[in-house]
């Protein structure tokens, strides 16, 4: 994760807490509240169909796989692998 983002602030794994939980839980350690532009968060097209398809909030299932990442604003978008 380092070599990707050198300057990353903290990180978690929202498999099992899905990402709003995890955004929400990152803000409340933090002592801050976090907006977030759901439509500047990178979906595939075939997962935001098939969510949408099935009655899905992709924010609200597991993602297995996935890491969220909190970087300063000026740092690009961390790329894995780097």
């Amino acid at each position: 994760m380092l070599a990707a983002a050198p300057d990353v602030r903290c990180f978690r794994d929202p498999t099992r807490g899905v990402w709003r939980s995890t955004l929400n839980e990152l803000a409340d350690a933090s002592g801050v509240s976090m907006t977030v532009e759901e439509t500047d968060v990178p979906v595939r097209d075939q997962v935001r169909g098939a969510s949408e398809m099935l009655g899905y909030d992709v924010f609200q299932v597991a993602n297995e796989g996935k890491m969220v990442a909190i970087v300063p604003a000026d740092q690009p978008r961390p790329r894995w692998p780097p």
